[in-house]
């Protein structure tokens, strides 16, 4: 049986003794490589899953999409779905980070209409402090869209949020257009019952964690895992 906090913390293990260049492959595989001390069995695991072989609450959506990791241990009955994104340091300064902060919930979308019974939806997110930062704070153009990001960055592990973002209907176009965009709706997100179940922040050398200037302590790696219920 997979222990997932086991997982949790040797990933974060393997992300602090990086040294060269993190891309998200490497995040997907560095996960993997954690469970592999979980459960060594490889007919368990799946990469790449494609979303038409899962049940999927609308029918028809996500046909051309895959799922970044399946976990299917059928003695344990244990079925695990897992999307993953990393946000990393860009050094293009126009970096957009409204439409990446789209792209956070275009994930959480994709893992809200998965349906097969007794699936667990998990979504592991790691960032740097510019994204951290951005998600964190008051961009001061639309409040409510800036507090329901907030209210995203602040959640506290063993808590669960609602985020509807239909109460911010002035949420930027670029954001809703990315956080749409596996899905083919023209709809604000609304993620139900999102709990955050680990998290870590600890110093990083990898040159792909960028410090912002206003981050005094170093920490410049964010690691979360969250569930939707």
């Amino acid at each position: 049986m997979i222990n997932i906090q086991n997982v949790f913390n040797q990933f974060c293990t393997f992300l602090q003794n990086r040294k060269g260049i993190m891309t998200e492959d490497n995040i997907r595989y560095y996960w993997f490589a954690a469970m592999l001390q979980e459960d060594l069995d490889l007919n368990n695991y799946t990469l790449e899953y494609p979303y038409s072989n899962l049940n999927v609450i609308t029918p028809g959506i996500l046909q051309n999409e895959e799922l970044d990791l399946l976990y299917e241990n059928n003695t344990e009955n244990e079925f695990f779905c897992f999307e993953m994104k990393f946000h990393r340091n860009n050094t293009n300064k126009t970096f957009a980070k409204t439409s990446a902060a789209g792209g956070i919930f275009n994930d959480l979308q994709r893992l809200q209409q998965i349906a097969n019974p007794g699936a667990r939806r998990f979504f592991l997110y790691v960032t740097d402090s510019i994204m951290y930062v951005y998600l964190s704070n008051n961009n001061g153009k639309d409040l409510d869209y800036s507090q329901l990001l907030m209210d995203f960055c602040a959640l506290q592990a063993g808590n669960a949020i609602t985020l509807n973002f239909n109460n911010a209907p002035l949420s930027p176009s670029t954001f809703k257009d990315s956080a749409n965009k596996s899905l083919n709706i023209n709809t604000l997100p609304e993620i139900q019952n999102l709990l955050l179940l680990y998290e870590d922040d600890f110093p990083c050398i990898s040159p792909s964690f960028a410090n912002n200037n206003n981050n005094n302590n170093n920490n410049n790696c964010h690691v979360r895992l969250y569930e939707i219920l």
